[in-house]
């Protein structure tokens, strides 16, 4: 199993320096292609991982189902802005829900929702600051700031959990979706600012390397 882990990391890897090229290429379906087969290969691992490691109808589900989410805003971004950010937007509230859910059952302090908010506060409130002195305009989508809001809870909190849950399947899970918050941030520096290509690719990374941990998290015990 573990010798499967490491072909498909490797694999995924692989495909995701493809795309760093691709969607930068010019070439619109190669560049879907190339991104599809990352949103499905991250997708049936979480699916595939939750199955063979976790009770059937266990709290582990609403994982899989918030990056299935995740996978449907991927393949509707690239006809449609709007519509993939309605995706990731129900995905992110399916991440945060599965957060307070490991809390939960982890009986994690409500002390760490502090440094989650200082976290939130640090990316988000920074990012509304820079909206306010005009230093970036959201003008063209002006619903983009409260997306950053959904994903900005949920990772703020994963990146606390991270920190403090000894578990590498929390570790692993936290990372990932800090990764994904940090994408958008990413993203939004492209989008609404520099359009330069380095840019694009970070957010690529910093979000398919996201994606990637937190499926791979499902592989392991909490």
């Amino acid at each position: 199993m573990i010798y499967l882990r490491c072909v498909f990391i490797i694999a995924y890897l692989t495909i995701l320096c493809l795309y760093f090229f691709s969607e930068t290429s010019g070439n619109f379906k190669r560049r879907a292609v190339n991104k599809i087969a990352l949103a499905v290969l991250f997708e049936a691992y979480a699916v595939g991982a939750y199955l063979l490691h976790s009770p059937l109808f266990s709290m582990r589900m609403i994982l899989p189902i918030g990056l299935f989410f995740a996978f449907l805003g991927d393949i509707f971004l690239l006809w449609n802005f709007i519509r993939g950010g309605i995706c990731f937007s129900i995905g992110n509230l399916c991440l945060l829900l599965y957060e307070a859910m490991l809390m939960r059952y982890l009986n994690v302090s409500l002390r760490i929702l502090f440094p989650a908010a200082a976290v939130f506060l640090l990316f988000w409130g920074t990012t509304m600051l820079l909206y306010q002195k005009e230093f970036i305009d959201f003008s063209s989508v002006r619903i983009f700031p409260a997306y950053l809001f959904s994903v900005s809870m949920h990772g703020s909190l994963g990146a606390v959990l991270a920190a403090v849950c000894r578990s590498p399947s929390i570790k692993l899970f936290g990372a990932g979706v800090f990764l994904m918050m940090i994408s958008d941030y990413i993203l939004s520096v492209h989008k609404f600012k520099h359009g330069a290509n380095w840019i694009l690719r970070c957010n690529s990374a910093s979000y398919f390397v996201g994606t990637l941990l937190a499926a791979l998290s499902l592989s392991l015990p909490i």
